[in-house]
């Protein structure tokens, strides 16, 4: 493996005879792994950890373990300790994706005060397939299915030659320590339901399925090369900027002939989901004015041009985060109570009566293993789409709305509830299909309306 791991930093260029490197180490095996190269490589590098406060104890035993790795390594060692929850609810995003912005963050400015000229991350073939498929299943355009880069900036990623196995074969042949993380063994996550349910299963068909990932990634980056370079072409041929607002000529933009691809590349970096964008295409001859909105943008079309701009805060609706841990909030003179419920008893049927909740108008179910938090709460938007439970299809809450009857002076109290910039329910109306009860689950997050 050591062989391996030489020749792939040669073949991929990551470094120069000379360089220091500082090493993202958590103490788990991957990353363990990692430094024992380096270490065996004789490349000079550092150590950097990140106490994200997740685990209670096991967080600063972690922290120990990796300093103690350090000191045994002879190498520099540099941590810094979070509080993960509180800054995820201050920035409202998830706690994933606020504990990678901090670490990353944080990594960068170890590397520019201390001399290190990259960052590497012990990312490996598994970690390519399951992003290729959780990008695949989220929606996504070519850029999501090359999987990971080796090298990015500063960052590198030298490990993605192996495979899991390989790893573990190396562990156990030098006897090496490392950390276990329970947390990674469950499926509250969508990338562990991946990794644990789907991969496993995908193997079966394909023994060499992570070599599969890498070798359609590989084929997809020349795909998207020359892809990339006609959109550039296209978007140069049919828009324009003017007072801050980014014009789309209608005309132009359906005779090439791929009017939603085009129109993807082009509203992607706005934010706007792949569904939304579908719907746009579809209704472009429509009646002008309708709007479209992103988390940041809104998208109006005019006669001639579909005109987007950035829609900043102060038109943007009252969002309202609700952490784990919340039990009720008041938004816009509306409360709004949560709590957890268990299965009661062995059942084959995911009925809110066995969790002991009496259905009503009023609340919402969802499963606590599909949810991410901490939620958004926020009124609904014109060209918001969900999953209804029981539909097999998407549907506009626009349409849901005509469809129930509700009175126009009504339609500003319905709220919706976001899990991972997905609609997870409808207060009062219809939970998505993607967050709903069902035989498996085993705990239920209840949302009342009051």
């Amino acid at each position: 493996m050591l062989l391996q791991f030489k020749n792939f930093i040669s073949e991929n260029k990551l470094l120069n005879e000379g360089e220091k490197i500082l090493l993202a180490v958590s103490g788990g095996v991957d990353s363990v792994v990692m430094a024992y190269l380096f270490h065996q490589s004789e490349i000079e590098f550092g150590i950097a950890h990140c106490n994200f406060a997740l685990r209670e104890k096991d967080s600063d035993e972690d922290e120990m373990f990796v300093k103690n790795l350090a000191l045994n390594l002879r190498v520099p060692f540099y941590s810094i300790g979070f509080q993960t929850k509180e800054e995820s609810t201050k920035r409202k995003i998830s706690i994933q994706m606020v504990a990678r912005d901090l670490r990353y963050e944080w990594f960068e400015k170890i590397r520019s005060e201390n001399g290190f000229s990259f960052i590497a991350t012990a990312h490996h073939r598994g970690d390519v397939l399951e992003t290729m498929l959780l990008n695949f299943v989220r929606g996504t355009g070519i850029a999501g299915l090359h999987g990971i880069p080796s090298k990015t900036g500063h960052l590198i990623r030298p490990l993605l030659f192996a495979d899991k196995y390989q790893i573990l074969n190396y562990v156990k042949a030098h006897q090496i320590e490392f950390r276990q993380d329970a947390s990674n063994d469950g499926i509250e996550y969508r990338r562990n339901l991946i990794r644990h349910q789907v991969v496993p299963i995908l193997r079966q068909i394909n023994p060499s399925l992570e070599k599969t990932a890498i070798d359609n990634a590989n084929r997809f980056k020349d795909v998207e090369k020359t892809y990339n370079k006609f959109i550039d072409t296209v978007r140069e041929q049919i828009t324009f900027t003017r007072n801050k607002k980014l014009y789309i000529d209608i005309l132009k933009l359906q005779k090439t002939g791929i009017a939603k691809s085009v129109l993807f590349e082009i509203l992607h970096p706005y934010s706007f989901h792949p569904d939304v964008i579908a719907d746009i295409v579809e209704s472009i001859q429509g009646t002008p004015g309708a709007e479209y909105y992103s988390h940041s943008h809104l998208l109006t079309r005019d006669r001639e041009f579909l005109i987007v701009e950035d829609i900043g805060k102060n038109i943007y609706p009252g969002k309202y985060i609700i952490t784990h841990t919340m039990e009720f909030m008041e938004a816009e003179n509306h409360k709004f109570v949560f709590e957890y419920r268990h299965r009661l008893g062995i059942s084959e049927f995911p009925e809110p009566l066995n969790f002991g909740i009496t259905p009503s108008n009023s609340i919402q179910c969802l499963d606590v293993s599909a949810l991410e938090f901490p939620l958004t709460l926020r009124p609904w938007m014109p060209g918001d789409y969900f999953y209804p439970l029981g539909l097999h299809g998407r549907k506009k809450i626009s349409d849901l709305l005509i469809d129930r009857k509700i009175a126009k002076n009504e339609k500003a109290n319905i709220f919706v509830l976001i899990s991972n910039d997905e609609i997870a329910c409808v207060s009062g109306l219809a939970v998505d299909e993607r967050f709903a009860l069902t035989r498996h689950s085993t705990r239920a997050w209840v949302m009342r309306k009051g």
